[in-house]
């Protein structure tokens, strides 16, 4: 259910128009400075879904899924290429979208925004 939530936002998390830019960012792998420039919506949006795989991520014994799984499984949802059609672009965009969302699962400090303290 969450990733059809993503899969089916009118404006991907990562918006299409920045594409170009994550595709730089690989060959720089300088995450985290991308994130910075995603629009605050978006950003905010990313960094809590990420604390929230982090959490999962801590039940791996339990569930058998890793870091690795999660961005496997939710990549495609949060980078959406969605006018590429040619097939060396496609599995382009899939290994970045994977090795991003890997890299803030593993990386990111998301510890201001996850878990919500509510007051």
């Amino acid at each position: 259910l969450l990733k059809l939530w993503f899969r089916d936002l009118p404006d991907p998390t990562i918006p299409v128009s920045m594409l170009g830019t994550l595709s730089d960012t690989y060959e720089k792998k300088n995450y985290f400075e991308f994130v910075g420039t995603l629009p605050p919506a978006h950003y905010n949006v990313l960094k809590y879904l990420i604390g929230f795989l982090q959490e999962l991520s801590k039940f791996e014994q339990n569930t058998k899924m890793n870091a690795k799984n999660y961005a496997i499984v939710f990549a495609p949802n949060i980078v959406q290429p969605k006018d590429i059609t040619e097939p060396f672009q496609v599995s382009r965009y899939s290994d970045i979208a994977i090795e991003f969302m890997l890299t803030l699962i593993e990386k990111w400090d998301t510890s201001d925004i996850y878990p919500l303290k509510v007051e």
